[in-house]
C-alpha cells in the first residue's frame, strides 16, 4: 500500500486531554499523521504485446482477431461446472501451480466470455501467484456475450487474474483496466477463491490470499439489465466466498491470511453492487482469520450502486481486521436504498476485532436516491464494525455532502448480539469538516449496538472523540452510546470528548458525551468543548464543560442553549475528581470589570445530580474549586492573563443562565480591572522539544555514515556506495518526542595502502511529533524535516597492528516545518538553517580464532545547528544554536569463514551530552524563556547484520538492523550496496 500521509485539517480538537485535576484541554488535530487523503494512484503502462513483458509463466495477447478460448467456471459446486465460450485466458483442469502468466487485451473483437490470468476447478488446493491482466481498449466497448451461461460472483466473476475453487496461495495477482467501456456490470477480481481449505489430495487447511490488486483507470461499466439482481457485480482485490467448501464439510479451515489486497479506481463511471479491497462473503467455520492492511481507493469517479444483497463499499471483512483503509475523494456516490440497507465502512464486519482502520471521504457527494420514499432504507458510514472489539478506528468526512438517507456516522460499532465476554467500542475518532449535518443524522464515536442484560460482560464505549468544524449543525451526537436512545444498555461510556469548532451554527436534536442506562457510568471524564454558540433539544453525559471565546459577538447569547424541558444536572458534591468542571479560555475578547460570559442556558434550571436540589451559590463554588485555574485570557501566543475563581470572577445562575462574571481584583482596589497576573503561556514549551527534532535528524545521518563506511562497514575498496536507512524512535525527553526517519547516503570510496578516504552526499526526511503538558491540558504538535549535505571521511591504518583512526567533516542545509495549536491559534513554523558535524574515532580489529574477528570501537560525534528565529502571529520564537556531543563505544563479532557471506553481531553504548538548547518566546510586552528540554542520557545498542559479496560481479551488499533502549528507544533497518571499481 503506497500512500502519502499528508491529510491536514485545522488543528482543532483531536486528542482532547484533561490535566488532573484540571479539565482544561488543548484543541489539537494531529490528523496529518493518521489520515490517508493523498494515496498514490498506481500509474502503470500496459504492455502492447508479449515481447514487452518479463514473464516467468506464459503470455497471451488478444487484439480482436486472435483465437478465443472456452474456459470453465471456477465454482465450488460441481453442479455449476460449465463451459463459457468466447473467453480468453489460461485454465488448468488439475492441481497445478501457475505463476507469472500475463494476459494482454487491446481490442474487444468477439470477446464476450470470461477473462482469466489463470483458473482451475474443483477442490484441490492451488498456488497462483504474480498473474496479471492488462486491458486497454482505447475507449471501445466490450460487450459481454452470455447467451447460455453467465458467470455469477460465486463462479469467479467476469475477470479474474487468478481464480480457484480452493485457493491455498493466491498472491500478487493483478488486473489493470484502462480506457475501457463494459456493456454491463460484472465482477472483477485480482484473486478469487471459492474456499480456503480442502480435504482432497493433498488436503490443506491454511490459506494465503494476499497482495492482489484491481486497478480501474477511466473505465465505464454500464448497468446490468440482462440478469436478475442476484447475479451481482463486485470489484475486489481479493474475493473469498467461504473459508470451508460448501460440498466438503470435513475441510475445516485453520488459518487464513487475506491482507494487503487493494482496489484503485480513478476517473471512472461504474454501476456496481460492491467494492472492497478484500471481500469475504462469509467467515463462518474459520479458525485464525486476519484481513489487515487492505485498501480501497476511489478518486474522481461516479459509482452507481444499491438495492442488492451485496450492498456495501468497504476495505476488509474478517474476524480480525486491522489497519485497513477506505478512501473516497472527489467523487459522487449514487446509492439506491429502496429495498436494501447500504454500508460504507472501512471494516464491514469482524467477528472479533476491528482495530486501527481508517475511512476518509473528501470532496465527495453521497446522493441517496430514495429520499422521498418513507419506507426506503438507510446508509451508514462506519470506521470499524465488530461483534466484540471495535477500537482506534477513524472516520473523516471533509468537504462532503451527505444525502438524507445517510443517517449514521460511526467511529466504531460493537454489536453485542452474540453475547461475547467483552463488547468494546473505545478510542475511535470521527471528524466532520465542512460537511453539513441534517436532522436525521446521528454521529457516534463509539456505539454498542446491542447490549444484553448480562452483567458478566465487559461493555464499554469510552475514550472516543468527535470533532465538528466548518459545518452546519443538526441531528444528534453521542461520544459513546450504549444501546439505543429508546432502549439504553448497561456499561461504561466515559472519557469521551465532543468538540464543536468555531464559526458554526445550527440546532442539535441530542448532544451527549455518554449515554446509557446508568448515568454514573456515562459521565466521568466526558468533555464538551464549545467554540460556537449551539442549541440542543436533549443533553447530558458530561463532566467537563470547556468554553472557547474568540470574538465579542459570542458574548451576546449563551454558548449552549438547552431546550430539553428538564433541568440540567451537574455533579457538585462528590469531590474534586468527580465534580463537574467549567473552563473558559478566551482570545481577542475585550474583558472589563463586569464582563459576563453566558455559558449555559436552560429555562428548566440546574440541579445537583445526586440530591436533585436546585444548585446554590455554594454549589457553584465547588464547581470552581474542582479545577484551577478555570479562566484564562490569551493576550498573545506568548502571554496569558490568569483569572482566579472568587478572586477575579465568579459563577452565578440568573434567569436560567449559568454565567462567569468578571468581578475585578478585590486585593488590588487601585486597578480592579486587572486579573491576578500575566504569565508565560506554558503551552509554548512544546517548541523547546520541537527544536530537538533537528538533533534527532543529525544523529540519524551520523549513524548511517559511520555504519556504512567506517565502524561496521563494507570491505573498503575503490568504488561507489549507496545506502538507505529507516528508523522509528522515541526519545525519553521531558516533553515526549517521536521521530520516523528515512536517511540516504551516496558516495565514492578510494583505497590506498595506508588510508581509505572518500566523499559523500547525504539526504533524508524526518517526520516527528511531540507533546507536552501545560496548564490547559496536553499540547500536541507535528512536523517534518528534510536535509541535504556533503562531506569527506577517512579511515587511517595506524602503525599499531589492527588499529584504525577514523573521522569525517560534513555540512548541509536543514529544512524544518512544524505545526501546533496554542492560545486558540493554529501555528505553523517553517524555516531553513545550516547544520554541520564532525567525527573522530578509533577501532581495533583483533582475530579471536579461526574464521572469527572482533572489532572494538570508540567514536565521538559533534553536531551543530545555527540559531533559528520564527515569527508567529503576534510573537517571535528563538531557537538557540545547538552544539551537541555524543560518545559511542562497543564491539562487533564478525564471521569471516565464508568468502561471500559475512554476518556480524554487536553490542554497544552511546551517551549524549549537551544535547539540547535554550529557546525563548517574546511578544511586544514580555520576553519568556521556554522550559529547557534535552536528550542528555545513555542508550544501549544491539546490532546485527551481514555483508554479502556477489560472486564475479564486483558488487557488495549489506543489511544492518539496530535496536536502542534508554534515552533513545526504537529500531532501524539499513540496506547498502557498493560497486567496486
Amino acid at each position: 500500500m503506497t500512500m502519502k500521509k499528508s491529510f491536514k485539517l485545522s488543528r482543532v480538537a483531536y486528542s482532547i486531554s484533561i490535566a488532573i485535576p484540571l479539565s482544561f484541554f488543548s484543541l489539537q488535530l494531529m490528523a496529518s499523521d493518521d489520515n490517508y487523503n493523498n494515496i498514490i494512484f498506481p500509474e502503470i503502462e500496459a504492455p502492447s504485446n508479449c515481447d514487452e513483458v518479463a514473464i516467468l509463466g506464459k503470455c497471451k495477447k488478444y487484439d480482436g482477431t486472435d483465437p478465443l478460448d472456452t474456459l470453465y467456471s471456477s465454482a465450488g459446486d460441481s453442479t455449476r461446472l460449465y463451459k463459457i465460450e468466447n473467453s480468453f485466458g489460461f485454465y488448468f483442469d488439475k492441481k497445478q501451480a501457475s505463476n507469472g502468466n500475463v494476459i494482454i487485451i487491446n481490442s474487444p473483437g468477439s470477446l464476450g466470455g470470461v477473462i482469466r490470468g489463470i483458473s482451475t476447478n474443483w477442490l484441490e488446493g492451488v498456488s497462483f501467484n504474480d498473474n496479471r491482466i492488462f486491458i486497454n481498449l482505447n475507449g471501445q466497448e466490450l460487450k459481454w456475450n452470455h447467451t447460455n451461461n453467465g458467470p455469477k460472483i460465486g463462479d469467479g466473476g467476469w475477470i479474474s487474474a487468478a481464480a480457484a475453487t480452493a485457493g491455498k496461495q493466491l498472491s500478487n495477482n493483478s488486473v489493470y483496466i484502462k480506457n475501457t467501456i463494459f456493456s454491463e456490470s460484472g465482477s472483477i477480481f485480482g484473486a478469487y477463491a471459492n474456499s480456503a481449505s480442502s480435504s482432497y489430495s493433498p488436503p490443506f487447511s491454511q490459506s494465503t490470499i494476499t497482495g492482489n490488486t484491481v486497478i480501474l483507470d477511466n473505465v465505464t461499466m454500464k448497468p446490468n439489465t440482462s440478469y436478475e439482481p442476484g447475479w451481482g457485480a463486485i470489484v475486489a482485490g481479493a474475493y473469498l466466498f467461504s473459508p470451508t467448501p460448501t460440498v466438503d464439510d470435513s475441510a475445516k479451515s485453520e488459518s487464513i491470511d487475506m491482507s494487503n489486497n487493494s482496489v484503485y479506481i480513478k476517473k471512472s463511471n461504474l454501476a456496481l453492487d460492491s467494492i472492497a479491497g478484500a471481500y469475504v462473503y462469509t467467515d463462518a467455520d474459520s479458525g485464525s482469520f486476519k484481513s489487515n492492511n487492505n485498501l480501497t481507493f476511489i478518486d474522481s469517479s461516479t459509482v452507481n450502486t444499491g438495492d442488492n444483497v451485496y450492498n456495501r463499499l468497504y476495505s476488509a471483512s474478517a474476524p480480525n481486521s486491522q489497519d485497513n483503509v477506505l478512501s473516497i475523494q472527489n467523487s459522487t456516490l449514487n446509492i439506491s436504498t429502496d429495498k436494501k440497507y447500504y454500508s460504507i465502512r472501512a471494516v464491514y464486519s469482524a467477528d472479533k476485532t476491528a482495530e486501527n482502520n481508517r475511512l476518509n471521504i473528501s470532496n465527495t457527494t453521497i446522493n441517496t436516491l430514495n429520499e422521498n420514499n418513507v419506507s426506503a432504507k438507510n446508509v451508514d458510514i462506519t470506521g470499524g464494525y465488530s461483534y466484540e472489539t471495535s477500537r482506534n478506528n477513524k472516520v473523516i468526512l471533509d468537504n462532503s455532502v451527505l444525502g438524507r438517507k445517510v443517517t449514521s456516522v460511526n467511529g466504531g460499532i460493537s454489536n453485542g448480539y452474540y453475547k461475547k465476554s467483552q463488547i468494546v467500542a473505545d478510542n475511535n475518532l470521527v471528524i466532520l469538516n465542512k460537511t453539513n449535518m441534517h436532522n436525521d443524522l446521528s454521529v457516534k464515536g463509539g456505539y454498542i449496538h446491542t447490549v444484553t442484560p448480562d452483567k458478566t460482560q465487559s461493555v464499554s464505549a469510552s475514550g472516543n472523540s468527535i470533532i465538528v468544524e466548518g459545518s452546519h449543525l443538526a441531528g444528534s451526537i453521542y461520544g459513546g452510546l450504549l444501546g439505543t436512545p429508546d432502549n439504553p444498555g448497561i456499561g461504561k461510556a466515559e472519557n469521551n470528548s465532543i468538540t464543536i469548532g468555531a464559526g458554526q451554527s445550527g440546532d442539535f436534536n441530542a448532544l451527549y458525551g455518554g449515554y446509557g442506562a446508568a448515568s454514573d457510568s456515562t459521565y466521568r471524564g466526558n468533555t464538551l468543548n464549545l467554540m460556537s454558540n449551539v442549541s440542543t433539544s436533549s443533553f447530558g453525559g458530561f463532566q467537563h464543560y470547556n468554553f472557547y471565546y474568540s470574538s465579542n459577538e459570542q458574548l451576546s447569547k449563551p454558548m449552549l442553549q438547552i431546550n430539553s424541558g428538564e433541568a440540567t444536572a451537574l455533579v457538585t458534591s462528590r469531590g474534586a475528581s468527580e465534580n463537574s468542571t467549567v473552563t473558559v479560555l478566551t482570545k481577542g475578547i475585550n474583558i472589563t470589570d463586569g464582563t459576563r460570559f453566558q455559558l449555559i442556558n436552560n429555562n428548566s434550571g440546574f440541579i445537583d445530580a445526586d440530591t436533585k436540589d436546585v444548585l446554590t451559590e455554594e454549589d457553584l463554588k465547588k464547581i470552581g474549586q474542582s479545577s484551577a485555574p478555570v479562566f484564562a485570557n490569551f493576550k498573545s501566543i506568548a502571554t496569558v492573563e490568569q483569572y482566579s475563581h472568587l478572586k477575579d470572577y465568579k459563577l452565578e445562575i440568573s434567569d436560567g443562565t449559568l454565567s462567569a462574571i468578571i468581578s475585578g481584583n478585590p486585593e488590588n482596589p487601585e486597578n480592579p480591572k486587572n486579573p491576578s497576573g500575566e504569565k508565560k503561556n506554558d503551552q509554548t514549551d512544546i517548541f523547546s522539544t520541537a527544536s530537538l527534532a533537528s538533533l534527532s535528524t543529525a544523529i540519524a545521518s551520523d549513524d548511517l555514515l559511520i555504519d556504512t563506511v567506517l565502524t561496521n562497514s563494507l570491505n573498503n575498496k575503490n568504488g561507489s556506495f549507496a545506502t538507505v536507512r529507516y528508523g522509528d524512535y522515541k526519545f525519553n525527553t521531558k516533553q515526549k518526542l517521536r521521530t520516523e526517519q528515512t536517511s540516504a547516503l551516496f558516495g565514492f570510496a578510494f583505497d590506498t595502502n595506508v588510508i581509505d578516504y572518500g566523499f559523500f552526499i547525504e539526504t533524508g526526511y524526518n517526520s516527528y511529533n511531540s507533546n507536552t503538558n501545560s496548564s490547559y491540558g496536553k499540547v500536541y504538535g507535528n512536523g517534518h524535516q528534510s536535509y541535504g549535505g556533503t562531506g569527506l571521511y577517512f579511515d587511517y591504518m595506524t602503525s599499531a597492528r589492527g588499529i584504525h583512526a577514523t573521522g569525517y567533516l560534513k555540512a548541509g542545509i536543514l529544512y524544518d516545518d512544524f505545526g501546533t495549536n496554542i492560545a486558540l491559534t493554529n501555528v505553523d513554523l517553517s524555516n531553513s538553517s545550516t547544520y554541520w558535524g564532525a567525527h573522530a574515532g578509533i577501532y581495533w580489529d583483533a582475530p579471536v580464532e579461526n574464521d572469527w574477528n572482533t572489532r572494538i570501537y570508540a567514536n565521538y560525534f559533534y553536531d551543530g545547528r545555527e540559531k533559528e528565529q520564527f515569527k508567529i502571529h503576534d510573537s517571535e520564537i528563538t531557537y538557540s544554536e545547538i552544539d551537541s556531543h555524543r560518545l559511542q563505544t562497543g564491539m562487533f563479532i564478525n564471521y569471516t569463514g565464508e568468502n561471500h557471506l559475512q554476518p556480524y553481531l554487536g553490542i554497544g553504548w552511546e551517551e549524549m551530552m549537551n544535547a539540547g538548547g535554550e529557546s525563548s518566546i517574546h511578544d511586544q510586552k514580555h520576553h519568556w524563556s521556554l522550559d529547557t528540554d534535552d536528550m542528555n542520557g545513555g542508550s544501549a545498542v544491539i546490532t546485527a547484520g551481514f555483508n554479502y559479496i556477489i560472486p564475479n560481479k564486483n558488487v557488495e551488499a549489506g543489511l544492518n538492523i539496530k535496536g536502542y533502549n534508554g534515552m533513545r528507544n526504537g529500531a532501524s533497518a539499513q540496506i547498502q550496496v557498493k560497486w567496486n571499481f
